[in-house]
Parts: structure tokens; C-alpha cells; sequence
């Protein structure tokens, strides 16, 4: 048995893909297998991934019909043989020592996840300043699902800069179909383990381009992080976990009248069948923000008046974003 499995979903990166690959092959931690999932690709992908396969014992090329992102990572769990899992998506690349430096984490405090943090890569020649000072913290399950609400947000929600205990993953599998996957997932993993290790060394390098999934403009499939929200909030409730599922409602507010605002200026095709859905949803949910304590008076203002007028609240959206929406944070 491996001790750390590294699932890497491949589709149409041959510009990229090698140097994810390199960066694996050079890890400090050598008893790691190399799983590539071929996602369908139709450039040179597939022709690369069995190219690495043949030089190196320890690569695993998966090649499948396309299934999207989540699908791929569930073939990749299916597969995995080492004690620990880990995702990389393909046109990112991490330093040599990251395996070894969160595998060693997770057995010196006796963790379930270890996580890092990373830079926004945008060159190839990126680097990372190391002048950090280490900072490890370790959270209790419920303590970790709060990261999922703060600044640590993505940090947390991101499954490509962890290493798994891969039991965790028996029963969860990344939802087929829909983007903001992780964010479907990631808080049943966590709530799952006993502990999670946090560390503020940055030492995965996630590239910015066009093209990828989350480059995309507005669309469509951006709404399925609306369903995940639903899902998290049923979840927490269940769980007993009563705060946690209260800012849940406050991520779903804001993200329902962000929505109503980027729809509304946007050019899609079922336009005006969106709309109508978002404002019923807003309609459905009215008094449980309004009662929510973690909603702030300004979010209850601006929900009742793009219940009352879609158009004026637009204008307000408008304007409040112009004096730094980002500082305001969910309170629009």
C-alpha cells in the first residue's frame, strides 16, 4: 500500500499538464502513486499521460469517456490504494515537499485532513516566498466546518491543497454534473474527521488562465452552488449544528440577490425563467432570513427591496458596489 495517493482529473491541458506531473515525480515523499484520470480529452493529454505512465512505475493512467470533474475524481477514489488521498487539478503544480510535509502533519498531530495554503499563480515562473512564519493550528471537526464561513474560506473549501485520511471518503463522492463541486462536499468530509490541521505555508501554485471552469463568466451551471447551500444547510440542521446551518442562510441570501443582479445583466437564454425562480426562492425563504441574527440589517433592507422592486435593488447593487462591495463582504 502506497501511503499517499495523488488523483489528478485530466481533460484538454497539454500545455499544462506536464508541468503538474513534474511537480508530483518530484516530490520528497516517494511512496506516492500518480493517478491520471483522462477525462475524454481530445488534445494531446491522453498521449501525455501514458508517455509519463512508461517512464515512471509509480503513474496510473485512467483513460474514460468524458464525465466532467467530480466524475473523474470518483473514478480516481475508486482506484486509490494509499493510506491518504489527495487531488490535484492538472494545470496546477505544487512544491517538491508538500506530500511529505502534510502527511507528516497529519501524524504528528494525529489528523485526519492537513491542509496548506497557496498563491494565485499567474506566470510560469511563480514563485513562493518561504519568508512565512510556520503557523499550525488544529481544529476539532465543528471547529474546521467554521473556517468554511471566514477568511479561510477558500482555503477550506478547495480540496486541491489537502491530504485525506481516504477512509473518509467511503461514503462521499463528488456530485456528477455540477461545478462548485467542492462545495457540495467538502463540509461532510470534514465533519467527518476527528481532526484537521491547518497551515499557513503556502505550497500549492493554482493557476489563473482562460479556459478553465471557474474563469468562466456567469452562467448557467453557476447556480448549482445554490443547491449545494440548500443541501449544507439541511445538513448542518440535521447534525445539530444550529449556527453553522444560520450562516449557511446568510451565504444563501447573498448569493440569491448576487445572482438576481449578474442575471439580470446577463444574456442567457432562459434570462427571464431565472429571474422569476430566484425571486420565488428569495419569496420562500423571506421570513427565515429575515429572523436570521447573522443577516445583517442592511442584507434584510436590500432582500426586501429586491423583493418589491428588481430593478431599484439593482441600482442600489450597483452603487453600494462601487464603494468597495468587496469591504461590505455579505451585507449587501
Amino acid at each position: 500500500m502506497f501511503k499517499v495517493s495523488v488523483i489528478v482529473p485530466v481533460y484538454n491541458v497539454e500545455r499544462f499538464l506536464s508541468k503538474c506531473i513534474d511537480s508530483l515525480l518530484r516530490q520528497t515523499l516517494q511512496d506516492i502513486e500518480i493517478i491520471l484520470i483522462d477525462d475524454g480529452a481530445t488534445d494531446r493529454s491522453s498521449e501525455i499521460c501514458d508517455t509519463y505512465a512508461l517512464k515512471d512505475h509509480r503513474i496510473k493512467v485512467i483513460h474514460k469517456i468524458n464525465g466532467g470533474l467530480s466524475d473523474a475524481r470518483n473514478v480516481g477514489i475508486e482506484v486509490a490504494q494509499g493510506e491518504y488521498i489527495a487531488f490535484l487539478d492538472s494545470d496546477d503544480w505544487v512544491e517538491p515537499n508538500l506530500y511529505e510535509y502534510l502527511y507528516n502533519l497529519i501524524k504528528k498531530k494525529n489528523a485526519d485532513i492537513a491542509q496548506c495554503d497557496y498563491i494565485k499563480a499567474y506566470a510560469e515562473d511563480a514563485q513562493i516566498d518561504f519568508k512565512h512564519q510556520t503557523k499550525e493550528t488544529i481544529y476539532t471537526s465543528v471547529e474546521a466546518l467554521g473556517l468554511l464561513f471566514g477568511e479561510e474560506y477558500v482555503k477550506t473549501v478547495v480540496v486541491w491543497n489537502k491530504l485525506y485520511r481516504r477512509s473518509l471518503f467511503e461514503e462521499i463522492r463528488f456530485p456528477k454534473g455540477k461545478v462548485h463541486e467542492d462545495e457540495f462536499t467538502t463540509y461532510k468530509v470534514i465533519h467527518k474527521a476527528n481532526k484537521l490541521v491547518n497551515s499557513n505555508l503556502p505550497k500549492v501554485y493554482y493557476r489563473q488562465r482562460e479556459g478553465s471552469i471557474m474563469a468562466e463568466g456567469f452562467n448557467e451551471k453557476r447556480l448549482h452552488i445554490l443547491e449545494a447551500y440548500k443541501e449544507k444547510y439541511a445538513y448542518l440542521k440535521q447534525e445539530g449544528l444550529e449556527e453553522l446551518a444560520l450562516r449557511t442562510e446568510v451565504n444563501l441570501c447573498s448569493t440569491l440577490k448576487k445572482f438576481y443582479v449578474q442575471t439580470r445583466k446577463s444574456k442567457l437564454v432562459n434570462k427571464s425563467k431565472i429571474l422569476k425562480d430566484l425571486r420565488n426562492d428569495m419569496r420562500r425563504n423571506y421570513m427565515k432570513f429575515i429572523k436570521n441574527p447573522y443577516i445583517t440589517n442592511r442584507g434584510k433592507m436590500t432582500l426586501t427591496i429586491c423583493l418589491l422592486n428588481g430593478y431599484i435593488f439593482c441600482l442600489l447593487y450597483y452603487h453600494i458596489s462601487r464603494m468597495n462591495y468587496e469591504a461590505l463582504g455579505s451585507s449587501i
